[in-house]
């Protein structure tokens, strides 16, 4: 990417990073400023005063899009700030308006702006009426150019995480009860569909809620409270266990916070402090101090995933802003969405992932059900049909096996499978990848999925072994006798097990049905 100031040398030495598991000397944190307060004067009149940049209009440009801070950890300097910039020149002048949060997937940055629908706007009559929608806006960004899907999303996010190792997006969600309260959980986001999967049942409260949420190299997800709190969430079950604190209080608005996959270092761009004086304090504050004062203070912490601590690597100096110039640096109080470390994650060139998408959770001995699992390819390359297959497996054996086709990147498929159940089980079945170019295995096998196998598929088998013969025409005389256990005696499906139940199974092992 080209960049525009000064530090473009800085910044493009940054682009290209080491290998997995290297040390970099400088870490750029990549995001979306949604807020920024400048200290200088107003471009309306000659006072000075602290001043929120404008985000457009008649005669401001958009100043708000992409940027990129550049900050040495292993500085024994106590400012730990290198730089900052527009991520491209192509990016300079957009507003991605992401105030519902952003997130990077590594082809694409995704935002979601929440705003008042069309509707609403023109039938509003009081305050407080409206009706509202969340946007969502696909960004190249090494054009500048973005779409606007025709999706909404279901729910407010306060933050997103990227997991690149299964291709999916974790987020704390706002869920409105039909009370019209609401409460915070953890939930997946299909990028696809942007259906919203809940995960938890944690129903964080406002102060509770973690406003910034992390995914690391192994897939633990990490997530940081208003109350500085920092927790370390379960992704199948939502639990979620308090790590420690950070120190530092926070206020009731948007952060972020990503991890460097190399390193597995959690860094947040976050609040020094929202007016509460005693950090013991638990329960939570509106009353923010004023900007003058201090208030929307924020920086850039690094935190100890084992004891949560977070150690502030850089805040921003508050000298006057030459806003005429646009001159970027850290001369302001600057909130972000969507923040990822740059060069942190390098997604591989034959990649394909598969995902269980459905399958019955019972079948009759006999009966055939239908499978459905997901393939996609989540490498930077297409993959070719003849580099792929999907394969339907029981107890680590294969049962089916479908061929593939070609996949774009970023391109899904569908395979259904016709499964048959067995005369008994229960049946633990896996779909797997099986290619020879793909490099990346832990997302190559879906997760065991176990069917139930239900005696009695076969007409007339009573016991379950997959046949009708005499052993269940005696199992079903001895019904009648009191001297079974056979459930399913009830061969013609009257209701009863009686004498024409014998007289049914007779004809069915001769051969002459019911």
């Amino acid at each position: 990417m080209k960049l525009t100031s000064a530090i473009s040398s800085v910044m493009a030495a940054l682009a290209i990073m080491p290998a997995a598991n290297a040390t970099a000397e400088n870490v750029v944190i990549n995001g979306n400023i949604i807020d920024w307060y400048y200290y200088g004067k107003d471009i309306h009149s000659s006072n000075t005063g602290w001043y929120q940049m404008p985000v457009g209009g008649i005669d401001t440009p958009a100043n708000l899009g992409m940027f990129q801070i550049a900050i040495d950890p292993s500085s024994t300097k106590e400012d730990k700030y290198v730089g900052m910039d527009f991520m491209a020149d192509n990016l300079r002048n957009h507003v991605l308006y992401s105030n519902a949060g952003g997130v990077f997937t590594g082809d694409y940055f995704y935002s979601f702006f929440m705003h008042e629908t069309p509707e609403s706007q023109e039938s509003n009559e009081e305050y407080g009426s409206e009706e509202w929608e969340i946007l969502i806006r696909k960004w190249d960004l090494e054009t500048g150019k973005y779409e606007t899907l025709d999706k909404r999303l279901p729910a407010q996010p306060t933050d997103l995480t990227y997991d690149p190792i299964n291709d999916r997006v974790y987020g704390i969600f706002r869920i409105f009860t039909e009370e019209e309260d609401y409460y915070y959980e953890l939930c997946e986001l299909d990028m696809e569909t942007f259906e919203v999967r809940q995960i938890s049942h944690e129903m964080f409260d406002t102060y509770q809620d973690p406003r910034a949420l992390a995914i690391n190299s192994k897939g633990e997800i990490y997530g940081i409270t208003q109350r500085g709190e920092v927790l370390k969430f379960d992704k199948e079950t939502g639990a979620c266990t308090r790590v420690g604190n950070t120190g530092f209080c926070t206020q009731e608005r948007m952060m972020s916070a990503a991890f460097d996959f190399r390193t597995d270092k959690l860094y947040w761009l976050g609040y020094v402090n929202d007016g509460i004086k005693d950090h013991s304090d638990t329960s939570g504050s509106n009353n923010h101090l004023s900007i003058a004062e201090g208030g929307r203070d924020t920086g850039i912490f690094e935190v100890n995933t084992t004891t949560g601590v977070a150690t502030l690597l850089s805040k921003p100096e508050h000298k006057e802003f030459d806003y005429e110039a646009m001159k970027l640096n850290w001369a302001g109080k600057v909130q972000m969405t969507g923040i990822w470390v740059d060069g942190s994650f390098e997604k591989a060139d034959q990649d394909l992932k598969v995902d269980l998408v459905s399958a019955p959770q019972s079948l009759k001995a006999g009966e055939t059900g239908e499978i459905q699992v997901k393939v996609k390819n989540i490498g930077k390359n297409l993959v070719g049909e003849d580099d792929w297959s999907v394969e339907l497996q029981a107890g680590g054996a294969k049962v089916a096996s479908k061929s593939g086709r070609d996949l774009e990147k970023g391109e899904s498929r569908v395979v259904k499978f016709a499964y048959t159940a067995p005369a008994s089980g229960p049946v633990a079945l896996t779909a797997v990848i099986v290619s020879d170019k793909d490099q990346v295995a832990a997302n190559n096998s879906t997760a065991e999925f176990t069917i139930q196998v239900v005696p009695g598929g076969i007409k007339g088998d009573v016991d379950g072994d997959g046949e009708v013969d005499t052993n269940d025409l005696n199992a079903v005389i001895n019904a009648l006798v009191g001297k079974g256990s056979a459930s399913n005696t009830d061969v013609d499906g009257d209701g009863t097990t009686d004498v024409s139940d014998v007289n049914a199974l007779i004809n069915l092992v001769l051969g002459k049905g019911m």
